[in-house]
Formats: structure tokens, sequence, C-alpha cells
């Protein structure tokens, strides 16, 4: 088993529209403040509208005498797209990883994550939030014959570096304690591996049935 990997995505602050995620069962490259949205539904907790309201760039811009009428906006929107989340299951994210050498007596290829793997997102501004992936030991051996294994090392161009399209089953999760980054829980259902530029599609993997 490799070592536990703490992933990091870093997310700037971005402006807060409505509409961005439809009524849906999944959630592509969903943001920081979407997935906050998530996290409160998975932990059954109130959705911190306020503080996410923070992060708009119109707000964070504004000065005193505008900034309340921007909080209110943004809240509105924000609110408007949590309801559009009523039915989401599944994310994808991507995970920036790299493969091991190619083990020839398992015929296997085995990527830098397990079950203590966290994928984090932080904004500056005080979102941190975290993507635990608690199957990661069980994703990450990627089968293939030695034939298919040097092939693609070789369309890799040698390298060892890859982006493994994510998508995650969301699960019940825990609200923060203290000032810890929160954690929402998620189970990789399947991913596609993609090349060191992201432009070419290296294989994929099915690690779990679907509900």
């Amino acid at each position: 088993m490799r070592a536990v990997g703490l992933l990091f995505a870093f997310v700037a602050a971005v402006s807060i529209a409505a509409g961005v995620c439809q009524a849906a069962e999944t959630v592509s490259t969903p943001d920081l403040s979407t997935l906050f949205l998530l996290q409160s539904r998975f932990a059954h907790t109130a959705p911190p509208y306020e503080k996410i309201a923070q992060w708009d760039n119109a707000v964070s811009s504004a000065d005193e005498f505008q900034k309340p009428v921007l909080v209110h906006e943004a809240i509105a929107r924000l609110k408007a797209r949590n309801a559009s989340l009523d039915g989401v299951k599944t994310i994808v994210v991507n995970l920036m990883t790299t493969f091991s050498e190619y083990d020839a007596r398992y015929q296997e290829y085995d990527f830098d994550i397990n079950d203590g793997t966290y994928i984090s997102y932080s904004n500056g501004l005080g979102g941190d939030l975290r993507i635990a992936l608690t199957n990661g030991t069980k994703a990450q051996i990627w089968k293939l014959n030695p034939t298919e294994a040097e092939q693609i090392l070789h369309k890799n161009n040698g390298f060892r570096n890859v982006t493994l399209a994510l998508t995650l089953l969301l699960l019940p999760s825990s609200s923060a304690v203290g000032g810890e980054p929160i954690v929402l829980k998620a189970k990789i259902v399947r991913y596609d591996v993609l090349g060191e530029n992201s432009d070419v599609k290296l294989g994929e993997m099915a690690v779990e049935r679907t509900p």
C-alpha cells in the first residue's frame, strides 16, 4: 500500500451565478461553493450561506456601503443553486496523481492513492474543504496485461503523471469541528485515466457498482 496522499486543488474566489448546477444526479467539476452546499446536504446541516457569499468577487471587492446589498443578492443566488442540487448523488472531479512501475507479477500499475487520501480545496478566504476518498485503496490498482501497459507508458511519452477523472458517490458526512476543514466523504465509482496533458485518454476503470 502506498503512503497516504494529501492532494490539493486550490480554488480562486469566483462569482456566484445562479443556475450553475442544473437539476441532475451528477455535477461535473463543482466549484468550492457548490462543494460546501453539497457537504451541508450530506452532513444534514444548514448551508453557510453568509460565509460562502463573502467569496463572491463582487462582494469581496465592494466597500462597506455596497457590501450588505451584494451579500443579500449573493445569498439569494446561493439558495437557488442549493435548490438545484436536489437529487445530486455523484460528482465528477479531476485528481492529479502518478502511477508506479509496472508490476509484472500482478500485472498492474498502482496509483498513488489509498483509503487515507484527501482531495483538498482552498480559496485563501477561509474556504477549506476536503473530499475523503473512502475506497482509494480499492481504486489504486490499474489492471493491464504487459502489452497494454507498455503501450500506455509510450502513449504518455514515458511519463507517469496522469489525471484521474473520478466519478464519486457522495456519502453521509459529519459537520466540521472547530476550525478544521470540513470533510465531504465519497466513494470512487469509476474513473477515466487521462494523459499528462489531460487531452489523451489512456484507459478507464470501474471500481464500485452504482446503487
